[in-house]
This record gives C-alpha cells, sequence and structure tokens, in this order.
C-alpha cells in the first residue's frame, strides 16, 4: 500500500492591491491590500518588509496584517514613487518574495506666504506693502485678496509672485 502525504507547496502569486494615496497624507494612511495565491487551501499568510540593496523605501512603510501602510513624510515633490520588498511566509514556512512600486498622487500645497520685511503705518495715512508667496506645487497660479482690509483700496499690483496693495489705515 502506498501513502500520499500531501506536501507544502510555495505561494505562486503575491499581489499588492493599491490604494489611493496621496502625498502628505498621516502615519497609517493605506498604501495597498496584500492578497497570496497558494495551492495549498487554507494556507494563512505572514507578510514582512525585506531588505534589499535597491529598496530602501521600506522605511517609509509599515505592515499591519495584510495591509500596508505609510510613514510620513511622503511627499511627491521628492520623489512619486516608492518602491517596496514584501515577503509572504505560509504557515509551513515557504516564502515567495516580490518588489512592488507604490505611487504617490499629488495633494495640493498650500502657498507660503513671506514675512513683510517692514511696514509702517500712520494713521489716515495711505501705505503700501509688498507681499511674496511660493507654492511647491510647480504651475499653480498664486491669487491675492484684499478682502476683509478695511480702508484698502483697488491700487492692486501684481507682478509674477509678489503682491503689493495700497490701504488707508483710519485711526
Amino acid at each position: 500500500m502506498v501513502t500520499l502525504q500531501n506536501a507544502n507547496d510555495a505561494s505562486s502569486q503575491l499581489v499588492l492591491q493599491p490604494a489611493t494615496l496621496l502625498e502628505n497624507a498621516p502615519a497609517d494612511s493605506l498604501a495597498g491590500t496584500l492578497t497570496t495565491s497558494d495551492q495549498d487551501l487554507g494556507d494563512s499568510h505572514r507578510y514582512t518588509l525585506v531588505a534589499a540593496t535597491r529598496d530602501s523605501d521600506n522605511a517609509r512603510f509599515r505592515i499591519d496584517g495584510n495591509r500596508v501602510l505609510s510613514q510620513p513624510p511622503l511627499d511627491d515633490e521628492a520623489s512619486s514613487q516608492y518602491q517596496v520588498r514584501i515577503e509572504t511566509r505560509d504557515q509551513a514556512g515557504a516564502t515567495l518574495v516580490q518588489t512592488f512600486v507604490i505611487v504617490l498622487g499629488n495633494a495640493n500645497d498650500s502657498p507660503v506666504l513671506a514675512a513683510m520685511l517692514s511696514l509702517v503705518v500712520q494713521p489716515n495715512r495711505p501705505c503700501t506693502t509688498t507681499l511674496h508667496a511660493t507654492d511647491q506645487d510647480l504651475g499653480d497660479r498664486l491669487v491675492f485678496s484684499t478682502d476683509g482690509l478695511p480702508g484698502c483700496t483697488s491700487r492692486i499690483k501684481v507682478i509674477e509672485q509678489r503682491f503689493s496693495v495700497g490701504c488707508l489705515m483710519a485711526s
């Protein structure tokens, strides 16, 4: 009589189903969900990030169960793609390792208004100041407004990312 025993088979496929991950997302934002195809029905799998020479982006992510979570800061202007290397291990110890690219979406960053160098305001006298703003999202158009500034005139001048406005400050 011959008895056949089922041997453990290594997993055949590791898949990272990507989620929408935007730059500047808070810690533990979902980057994707892992699934493993395994010929051994009922096998459970454990996932880990595996170090390799070319996978220096592993430190920007962590794995919780089958979810790949981000560790900030992730900035689209610095890099829009991150490479991670992930291992799946079944309950009998068979492994499969695969490298994935996680694509980061660009979120609109707020412009930064530089501080005024100086401004002298005298009651009932016109004053003029120049402000400068920058935006790391290249190509974004900056719009300045004097809404809510009492006494500001319509003398507004915008040159590139600089803005001048004249205001009459009442006493």
